[in-house]
């Protein structure tokens, strides 16, 4: 399964992201020390893992 996505995403009228995008999980709580709206760390899936999870849900990221 692909957990991330190589498009820049926006972050609604707050922060253009020009970085790789996974997913939001809702039951993930991290840190994201520079504000970029992607978790530092990644989110484990069994024996996979998303790199890139969004701080955010879905909804409120677009594609440029």
């Amino acid at each position: 399964m692909i957990y991330n996505n190589t498009n820049g995403i926006f972050l609604e009228n707050i922060i253009e992201i020009t970085s790789y995008m996974g997913n939001y999980w809702s039951d993930y709580n991290d840190i994201d020390t520079n504000g970029d709206g992607i978790w530092d760390n990644p989110y484990i899936i069994s024996s996979d893992k998303d790199n890139y999870p969004l701080v955010e849900p879905f909804e409120l990221y677009f594609t440029d």
